[in-house]
């Protein structure tokens, strides 16, 4: 029975078919009778997941016609191959031949005829005068890959060998024959041998496969009849035509026409036989003599034939890896990984990617070695270009060879010219009419004959100028420009090119033409800058230059030479690597005295303009927006409180910012936030300022346009306008924030600096503070391979080339990459240091030395999440530093109390302290109220040793104390926090967060003596009740913020009375699984609670929706709302939020079920409101209106649609926090569009998100640089892929989940572990192909 009945498998079927060059065809008997693509016999699946499966396509090509004697079933194997069917002019049928194509049968057979005349009357006759003009170097792997290429089946070697004529080649060919024989005869007698013995067992085997190799090399009786007739019957019955007449009498032996040792080579590749070295030896040198025994088998393994894709990932992974790896271990991967593409190439023989990447590999190991090795790796690169048919590769490989050329001394520049003409003559082979090759080799030779004299040097410059007249002939737009004299004879006398490259004599023309020379005029003159901005800009930057210092004019000028003589690109495109990038990127022309100048207008905004210095070979990071979408000179202004329109929002995500005009007051910022560093934490979801600077302008550049390039010079002309700026503010400008920009700011105006703030620019390393070559004992682990340093050293800091920065008081390199050393220089350099914040540097070790100087002045020092560093670092940096006031310690897990202790004796004007989840006990803490009475501030959560003991020594000694954490310290008790209420009368702030033992008696206390209370933390206190909560309302009257999560005896009374005394004063509120809480309490806190901007309702299952609704309409104010399972929540909820609160921050949804979502409150619901989909309309109205929301959880929301988070992606593009556990539908388009419009992205949550696959990730990972948490728990289809991508982009990743990824390996793990330096949580679990190895590294 044959079937067809699902259209949309007909219809991949039909698309699989397009690709192969199949036709569709009829089979089937009567009623029966279906329309399939490919043969009948095939079976397709629908799985329970809703994917589709083939299975038994083994038939899936059409037969060769078969010939006079071939066997009835014959059709079953010998199929085509795919090379010679997807050539085909017509789609053939795969049941031609078969008793299933009945069906227009003479039609179909008649096709498959056809084809196979051709393979027999061309294509092999072809192959065939190909391979006698070969030399004698081919081995049987590449004839194999040779014929497979060509469409050319090896069971056709002997009308191959039949038609050469070349003795080598026809010896190379029967040497493949006599070793394919062998490996048949012994699989058989193999097979055999196990229905005679039944037994499992390798011995039996081992001795058959030695005694039949020893008859081949003549040690046993019955090897002449083997090599006289055996084999010669074997050769017959498998090859036809394969014998010549010679070959053929009685009396030849075929051992006489062969090389022994190359067979047994084959043999060995074969069958999976590995024979010991000394074996092998004896038989190079003296066959004859060698009889094998039982121990020269040392191997007998399986050879399995697998998909080419499983080799091809090995060798893309294996690359990688070579890549971070230095020494004889590196090239050890390298070669590995060509034994991996030359298998993969061995099955699919054409695979294009296979080729590509493989040459790309080349490209990218070759610059790691010189001479002869490197010469033989640029060879293969451009062997397998040539293979490919890709011209953009090869014209890309000369132009990168062309640029090591000027770093190279003058033998191994002559051979980089050399290599990189010979690449270029490939590219020119292959496309005739690509202008942009003869260009480029127009410049090689115009710098190779600048290094040679007399006549080769004239040679050179003829043949350079034959290039460029060929260059200008095939494209009439392009103009080049002679910069001096003596190039103007390189151009031929016979081609008269004007400037607009047609060919013209009238006088007119020549008069209009721009004099040589003058850039500026001819950009003037091809309306390159037609706009007025664009002109100006040059005029300005050109003005720039002159009155600049050195040091900022030097990085200014390649963007105004490009600007003035700007670069062509290619045009090609060129496919992305699996790699995550391209080895071989569209750079620009080396600098000559041409310049290339294309006259059309609309070249400019498809091309990107790129200087060799802002484009390194090899990124980092993901790559930066095309320059072409960027203004040269711009500034976006500073105004925090201007609105933004959703529009320009995404159009910032993605790079593109507008040029405005400048305040004309002189600012003091000169780029950056005008806001303090935010505080940035994974469970935050998004940035809180901390405080504002009152300034009276700010020029700035958004976090999200591009500091390099052409856009250095709109820093350049802000330093211009404002010389007296003092604050240097760079916040989380991530990727654009380069090294080069702070070096150039810095050497320039060091001593007018007082802040400088770079928090959040990972990318910075210690070259931003003036970083020199010098030998350090601990080497760094490379990121990967610069073109412009061949060998790597590790690098520190030098004094010597850091300015002093005299009147710098505020230095943030939080979230950076700066090092021990590094940080311990530029303190030397800040003698007036005040504030210092290197929060999550995890470089900074417990090697930092800060005894080099003492920082008399430092006041702050923020070390929180420098998760390396330990009591050595600070009580070093303490006892240097007495003025210290503010100091956190925060998840700095090594510290102890020893730290404490020097803190209390060396610091004792400090203000406030955070040692939030560090080690320290009770003596410590008591040492530190003793000492330091004037402390105002303390943070201890998560600090489990702390008892009452210290608690109240601190309230005794401490009497200013004002704010006081105690979260998670589980041993406190009612009395410890009765005596810190009468002690401190001035507390302000205090968090019972997790304290048990609390009761209302605490509590009380607190309210009746800290009157002055603003904020109360109570979570999970569960003894505290209504009491409690009475006597807060009527005492603290000043109270802002209120948590009472888990207080299941709170009831609605109380928080009534709370919203009633404490009502506008009141801006977060934590309610979070209190059962007993209701819509009665919640209407009144929505009636006098109107300044509330912080709400948790979090499994407050009793309460409605149109109570929260309530709230978003009386709570305009609202920047947080947690409705986590809240059974009522539904449209109209939503769509309150939308209308009323368009500033909200972060919305929790969690666990909000279909049947909730779907159930309207409200008499107003509309009826596609009450549908299913009520949830997803919601969201679409929150995309539309709320476009700041930074922070999303939709876990467990599993009728929530793709079409729903496209929307949310599009509309909110500052999300950074995106939690979709279990949200089932969720598919890699909406993955996608996240990864496009939320560059800014830090957390992603895909848990049970099956439908994802590596392609959604690899977007993910390009496009959002800044993640530092990504769980892919139960995403069956993730791969190493995905985790090689966010290995290479994602830098700062803290956090990654890949529990049930079945098919993760150890190679991405091990890389990940290398490149992600501040990883702290890595699941494995269930991952069976993760070994031991991985889990150690």
């Amino acid at each position: 029975e044959v079937k067809a009945d699902d259209p949309c498998m007909s219809e991949k079927m039909q698309q699989a078919a397009a690709k192969m060059n199949l036709k569709g065809h009829w089979t089937g008997l009567g009623r029966n009778k279906q329309y399939l693509y490919g043969p009948t016999d095939i079976e397709g699946h629908k799985g329970r997941d809703d994917r589709y499966y083939v299975l038994d396509f083994a038939r899936v090509y059409p037969p060769e016609a078969p010939g006079d004697g071939a066997a009835r079933s014959s059709y079953l194997y010998n199929l085509l191959r795919p090379e010679l069917v997807k050539r085909n002019s017509v789609p053939l049928s795969s049941d031609a031949y078969s008793r299933f194509g009945a069906h227009d049968r003479a039609i179909h057979d008649e096709e498959v005829k056809a084809a196979t005349t051709r393979l027999h009357k061309k294509v092999i006759p072809a192959f065939a005068l190909w391979l006698d003009q070969q030399d004698s170097t081919l081995k049987g792997l590449q004839l194999t890959q040779l014929m497979h290429r060509k469409g050319i089946n090896m069971r056709h070697l002997g009308r191959v060998r039949n038609l050469v004529t070349k003795p080598d080649a026809k010896k190379l060919l029967l040497n493949e024959m006599i070793s394919r024989v062998v490996k048949c005869n012994l699989q058989n007698l193999m097979r055999k041998k196990m229905e005679d013995i039944k037994v499992a067992s390798e011995e039996p085997y081992r001795h058959l496969v030695i005694d039949y190799l020893n008859v081949m090399l003549g040690r046993r009786p019955q090897s002449d009849k083997f090599w006289r007739t055996d084999i010669k019957q074997s050769l017959i019955r498998k090859f036809d035509k394969g014998l010549s007449d010679q070959e053929l009498r009685d009396d030849y032996s075929m051992k006489s026409g062969l090389s022994i040792i190359l067979v047994f080579d084959r043999i060995q590749a074969l069958m999976g036989l590995t024979l010991a070295k000394r074996a092998l030896a004896q038989l190079k040198d003296n066959p004859d003599s060698l009889e094998l025994v039982y121990p020269d088998l040392t191997k007998m393994a399986a050879k399995m034939k697998h998909m080419d894709i499983i080799s091809h990932a090995e060798g893309a992974a294996l690359c990688i890896q070579s890549m971070t790896t230095k020494g004889e271990a590196g090239d050890r991967l390298f070669d590995l990984a060509m034994s991996k593409f030359e298998i993969a190439l061995s099955s699919t023989p054409d695979n294009e990617l296979t080729l590509r990447n493989w040459g790309d590999a080349l490209c990218i190991h070759m610059q790691k070695k010189t001479g002869v090795e490197r010469q033989r790796l640029v060879c293969k690169a451009i062997d397998k270009y040539q293979q490919l048919q890709c011209h953009e590769s090869l014209q890309r490989l000369g132009g990168l060879l062309h640029r090591l050329s000027k770093l190279e001394s003058a033998e191994e520049r002559d051979r980089l010219y050399q290599l990189s003409g010979a690449s270029y003559s490939s590219a020119v082979t292959l496309s005739p009419h690509l202008w942009q090759a003869h260009y480029d080799w127009g410049n090689l030779l115009y710098d190779e004959a600048a290094t040679r004299v007399g006549d080769e040097a004239q040679e050179l410059y003829e043949n350079a100028g034959q290039h460029y007249a060929i260059a200008i002939t095939l494209n009439p737009s392009l103009y080049i420009e002679p910069k001096t004299s003596p190039l103007l004879s390189l151009i031929p006398t016979k081609l008269d090119f004007e400037f607009n490259g047609s060919s013209s004599n009238s006088n007119k023309d020549k008069e209009n033409r721009p004099p040589r020379g003058n850039a500026k005029s001819i950009v003037k003159e091809l309306a390159f800058f037609s706009d007025a901005n664009k002109e100006n800009a040059l005029n300005e930057s050109a003005t720039t230059t002159a009155i600049l210092p050195h040091s900022l004019s030097s990085l200014l000028s390649p963007s105004i030479s490009r600007l003035a003589s700007p670069r062509v690109s290619p045009q090609a495109r060129h496919p992305e690597s699996p790699f995550g990038f391209s080895p071989l990127p569209p750079s620009p022309n080396p600098t000559t005295l041409y310049t290339a100048v294309p006259t059309s207008p609309q070249f400019f905004s498809t091309h990107a303009l790129t200087s060799a210095s802002d484009l390194p070979l090899f990124t980092s990071g993901p790559p930066s927006p095309p320059l072409s979408h960027r203004s040269p000179l711009s500034a976006v202004s500073s105004n925090p409180s201007t609105p933004t329109h959703p529009r320009t929002a995404r159009a910032s995500s993605r790079g593109k910012f507008s040029s405005s005009k400048l305040n004309r007051s002189p600012p003091r910022h000169l780029f950056g936030s005008n806001t303090s560093s935010p505080a940035r934490d994974l469970n935050s979801g998004y940035n809180t300022p901390v405080s504002n600077h009152s300034s009276p302008a700010a020029a700035q550049l958004s976090s999200n346009s591009s500091l390099e390039g052409g856009d250095l010079a709109s820093l350049i002309k802000i330093a211009q306008q404002s010389p007296s700026f003092e604050i240097v503010d760079g916040t989380w400008t991530n990727q654009q924030m380069s090294d080069r920009v702070v070096r150039a700011v810095l050497s320039s105006y060091a001593n007018q600096l007082k802040a400088l703030k770079l928090s959040g620019c990972y990318r910075l390393t210690n070259a931003a503070f003036g970083c020199s070559t010098v030998p350090t004992p601990v080497p760094q682990i490379s990121s990967g391979y610069s073109p412009t340093k061949r060998k790597t050293t590790s690098q520190r800091p030098d004094v010597n080339s850091l300015a002093p920065m005299p009147a710098l008081e505020h230095l943030d390199l939080s979230d950076s990459s700066i090092t021990d050393e590094a940080i311990s220089i530029i303190l030397t350099q800040c003698s007036s240091l005040r504030t210092l914040e290197v929060r999550n540097c995890n470089e900074i070790t417990n090697r930092t030395n800060f005894a080099r100087v003492p920082l008399l002045s430092l006041v702050t020092l923020d070390m929180s999440d420098c998760k390396r560093i330990g009591d050595e670092v600070v009580v070093n940096l303490v006892q240097h530093s007495p003025a210290l006031q503010t100091v956190s310690l925060a998840s700095c897990g090594s510290i102890t109390s020893r730290s404490v202790n020097a803190i209390a004796l060396s610091c004792v004007m400090l203000e406030s302290l955070d040692l939030s989840y560090c080690k320290v006990d009770d003596t410590a803490l008591i040492q530190l109220a003793r000492s330091c009475t004037n402390l105002k501030t303390l943070r201890l959560t998560g600090c489990k040793e702390v008892t009452k003991a210290s608690v109240t020594a601190i309230a005794n000694k401490c009497k200013a104390l004002q704010v006081c954490i105690l979260g998670g310290c589980d041993p406190i008790v009612d009395s410890a926090v009765v005596e810190l209420s009468l002690k401190c009368p001035l507390l302000n702030t205090l968090d019972l967060t997790g304290c048990k033992n609390i009761t209302n008696t605490a509590v009380v206390s607190v309210a009746n003596h800290c009157t002055s209370l603003q904020s109360l933390g109570l979570d999970d206190c569960k003894s505290v009740s209504d009491e409690a909560i009475l006597a807060i309302a009527h005492n603290c009257s000043s109270l802002q913020s209120l948590k009472l999560g888990g207080l299941f005896k709170v009831s609605d009374s109380a928080l009534a009375e709370i919203a009633r005394c404490c009502n506008t004063r009141v801006t977060v509120l934590s309610l979070s699984r209190c059962d007993k809480i209701t819509s009665a309490a919640v209407y009144a806190i929505a009636t006098h609670c109107t300044a509330l901007k912080v709400f948790n309702l979090a499994a407050c299952t009793n309460v409605s929706g149109e109570a929260i609704s309530s709230v978003a309409r009386n709570c305009k104010s609202l920047l947080k709302l947690i409705v986590s399972r809240c059974k009522y929540v539904n449209a109209d909820t939503l769509f309150a939020l939308a209308s009323h609160c368009p500033n909200l921050r972060h919305l929790d949804l969690s666990l909000v079920s279909a049947s909730s979502a779907a159930t309207p409150t409200s008499a107003s619901s509309s009826t596609n409101k009450r549908s299913s989909s009520a949830i997803n309309i919601g969201l679409c109205e929150i995309a539309l209106r709320c476009n700041g929301l930074r922070y999303l959880d939709l876990q467990e929301c599993k009728q929530v649609l793709p079409d729903s988070l496209i929307k949310i992606a599009s509309g909110c593009p500052q999300l950074e926090v995106v939690h979709l556990t279990n949200v089932t539908k969720t598919n890699d388009t909406a993955i996608m569009q996240i990864a496009q419009y939320c560059n800014a992205l830090r957390v992603l949550t895909l848990s049970g998100c099956y439908k994802i696959t590596d392609y959604g990730m690899v977007k993910i990972a390009k496009h959002c640089p800044s993640l530092q948490a990504v769980r892919l728990g139960r995403c069956y289809k993730i791969t190493d892929t995905s985790v090689m991508m966010l290995a290479r982009y994602c830098p700062r990743l803290q956090i990654l989940t890949l529990n049930g990824c079945r098919q993760i390996t150890d190679t991405p793990i091990i890389q990940l572990v290398h490149s992600c330096k501040a990883l702290r949580q890595l699941g494995l679990d269930a991952c069976p192909a993760v070994t031991r190895a991985a889990q150690i590294e």
